[in-house]
C-alpha cells in the first residue's frame, strides 16, 4: 500500500521521527502529497508503454495483421539520502537542556535532507550522478506523449502562453486527474499578475486548509516549489541543465497509482544519539534509502523552455 510521508509517519510511535517529517514536507507541495511504495530489495522493476497498438475497420476476409503496444523495462533504484549530526560531549555536558540543542541540530539537518531531496525530484540524475536517483526532467522526457518544447531554437524568449503551452499540456494528461501545477516562484508571480490583470483569477482551499490558485476547468492547484529554478538551459528545446540559461519549466503531476510515485525501503527515520568510538561526541543520523518512478508516460506532463521573466499570455 502506498502512503504519503506524513500518513505513514502515523504508524510510527518515535515522536522525533514524526517531528522530522512534519518539517520536511512543510511547503512543499510535492513531499505533501506524493505517495510511497515500500519494497523489498533495492530495485523495482517496471514496465512502461512507450508504443500504442493499432487497430482498424475490417472486410469481410481481409487479413488480420497482429500489433501490440511497445513496453520499455525501467529499473528504479534506491539511493541513499541523508546526513548526521554531532555533538561534543562538552557541550552536551554544559548546556542546561540538551534536548533543545539536539532538536535544533537535527532540525537544521532535517532542512539540509529537505533541500538535498527537492533538488533531486527536479533535477535528479542517476547517469551524470549514480548516487542519485532519477527526478522529474528524467522521468517526464517524452515529447510524443508528455513533453512540450516551447522554445525549440532555444532562444530563451518564448512567453508562456496559457492556451499554447498550459492548456495543451493539461489535455495531454490522460486516464489520471492531475494533482497539481508546479513552477517556479518568479513564473507563479507572472501567471498571477496575468490573470489579476484580466479578471479570471480562480482560488481555493486545497485538502490540508491552505488557500491557493487554481487553474482550469478542473481547478487543478498551482503551486510554486523552492527548487525549480529560472536558470534552466535547454538544447534543441530539450532541458538540457538547470544552471547556465533563462529559462524554466512548468510540471503537471498526478500521484495516483503508476503515476509520480516514491519508493522507499521505510520510512525515513532518525537513529538514536550514539557516541562516535574514538571521539567525544555523540551523533544522530536522518537516513532514508528511497527513489522515484513514473510507470505511465501520459500520468504527468511537463513544458520546457518558458522565458522566466518573460510576461505571459492568453
Amino acid at each position: 500500500m502506498a502512503l504519503t510521508l506524513v500518513e505513514a509517519s502515523k504508524y510510527s510511535n518515535d515522536v522525533l521521527q514524526q517531528g522530522v517529517i512534519e518539517t520536511f514536507v512543510r511547503d512543499d507541495p510535492v513531499a505533501e502529497r506524493m505517495k510511497f511504495k515500500t519494497i523489498l530489495g533495492n530495485a523495482l522493476s517496471y514496465n512502461r508503454e512507450t508504443g500504442e497498438a493499432d487497430a482498424e475497420f475490417k472486410a469481410v476476409n481481409d487479413t488480420w495483421t497482429p500489433t501490440n503496444q511497445v513496453v520499455t523495462k525501467y529499473t528504479a533504484t534506491l539511493k541513499i539520502l541523508g546526513n548526521a549530526a554531532r555533538i561534543d560531549d562538552f557541550i552536551r555536558s554544559t548546556r542546561q537542556n540538551i534536548n533543545d540543542v539536539r532538536a535544533e541540530m537535527i532540525a537544521g539537518n532535517a532542512k539540509a535532507v529537505k533541500k538535498a531531496w527537492g533538488d533531486g525530484l527536479i533535477y535528479g540524475d542517476g547517469t551524470a550522478d549514480p548516487k542519485s536517483f532519477d527526478g522529474a526532467h528524467k522521468l517526464i522526457a517524452n515529447t510524443t506523449y508528455n513533453t512540450i518544447l516551447a522554445d525549440a531554437t532555444d532562444t530563451q524568449t518564448v512567453v508562456l502562453s496559457l492556451s499554447t503551452h498550459l492548456d495543451k499540456a493539461l489535455d495531454m494528461v490522460k486516464g489520471f486527474r492531475p494533482a497539481c501545477i508546479v513552477t517556479s516562484k518568479g513564473l507563479r508571480r507572472g501567471v498571477t499578475k496575468y490573470l489579476r490583470s484580466v479578471g479570471s483569477i480562480n482560488t481555493g482551499r486545497d485538502e490540508f486548509g491552505h488557500q491557493i490558485m487554481t487553474y482550469g476547468s478542473n481547478d487543478v492547484p498551482w503551486y510554486a516549489s523552492d527548487y525549480i529554478l529560472d536558470t534552466e538551459l535547454t538544447a534543441s528545446g530539450a532541458y538540457s541543465a538547470k544552471t547556465g540559461g533563462l529559462t524554466t519549466s512548468i510540471f503537471i503531476l498526478s500521484f495516483e497509482e503508476k503515476a509520480f510515485e516514491g519508493l522507499h525501503a521505510r520510512p525515513m527515520e532518525v537513529t538514536p544519539w550514539e557516541t562516535v568510538p574514538g571521539t567525544n561526541v555523540e551523533e544522530s543520523k536522518i537516513r532514508w534509502y528511497v527513489s522515484l518512478m513514473m510507470e505511465s508516460l501520459v500520468s504527468c506532463v511537463k513544458i520546457v523552455g518558458i522565458d522566466a521573466d518573460g510576461t505571459v499570455a492568453a
